[in-house]
């Protein structure tokens, strides 16, 4: 846990809660940018590390917090490059009857900068450490409908020292991994590049998710396959995983991917 301090009094109905910032998506699109997120709650505040030269900055850095059903706190990400005026990039605020409606899954928090404009979103996971009642969560863009995982590739061909990433699409909505080598020679787990990150699709509307290995090095795409959302959904019901193989191009097997 980085850096935490302040201390502050809560109302009687008050709950804890465990939040971790997972990860941040599409933040300033088009952009590079060295992100790192602020959480305040009255004189509490807890500072993520910094990350470098990325839009979508993975931290899953998590810490405790007591707040009411209408204590209203604020997550803002800034941009660590000293060179900069302003170091805002965006932020949003929310308060505990939302972290109430989340609890036990994940909440996907809009960001917007000074002007109103989307900024991407961060990704909490919200845990309730008190007994606590769920509350509906709040209808429209912000349900996720779909979560998909991106375990692990395994026999990727020709990359065996360049980093991969693996590129999740359902029609116009993506997501990508953060960069993974190789596991080392003398490790069990040789051979496979490991992420264990989880995406959330708002719109499946679409027959398909394609997803997509690239070499990030060369930014060259090792292989591709296509899923129909029906087996997603149907894997996802009952609590499986699912191998899939990747092909190139000319339809040559290149590796599997694990989901």
């Amino acid at each position: 846990q980085r850096r935490v301090h302040g201390e502050y009094v809560t109302p009687a109905n008050a709950k804890e809660f465990r939040l971790t910032i997972v990860r941040g998506e599409e933040l300033v699109p088009g952009h590079r940018v060295n992100p790192y997120c602020v959480f305040t709650l009255r004189d509490f505040t807890y500072e993520t590390g910094h990350k470098f030269n990325t839009n979508a900055p993975v931290w899953q850095e998590s810490f405790a917090v007591r707040c009411g059903d209408q204590e209203v706190m604020e997550l803002l990400v800034r941009d660590a490059d000293k060179r900069k005026l302003d170091p805002f990039l965006g932020g949003a605020k929310l308060d505990g009857r939302l972290l109430a409606g989340y609890a036990g899954t994940h909440l996907p928090l809009p960001i917007t900068n000074t002007a109103g404009h989307p900024m991407g979103q961060v990704l909490l996971k919200v845990e309730c450490l008190d007994p606590c009642e769920r509350i509906a969560r709040p209808s429209g863009p912000m349900t996720p409908t779909l979560t998909v995982k991106v375990v692990e590739a395994r026999q990727l061909k020709g990359i065996q020292d360049h980093e991969a990433a693996v590129e999740l699409r359902i029609r116009s909505e993506a997501f990508t991994t953060t960069h993974r080598l190789n596991a080392p020679h003398h490790s069990e787990h040789w051979g496979r590049r490991q992420w264990y990150e989880e995406f959330f699709f708002r719109s499946i509307e679409a027959d398909v998710l394609l997803a997509r290995v690239y070499d990030t090095t060369t930014d060259v795409l090792i292989g591709e396959t296509a899923v129909p959302i029906a087996t997603l959904l149907e894997v996802s019901k009952d609590n499986l995983g699912s191998a899939l193989e990747l092909v190139d191009r000319e339809k040559h097997f290149v590796g599997v991917l694990f989901m």
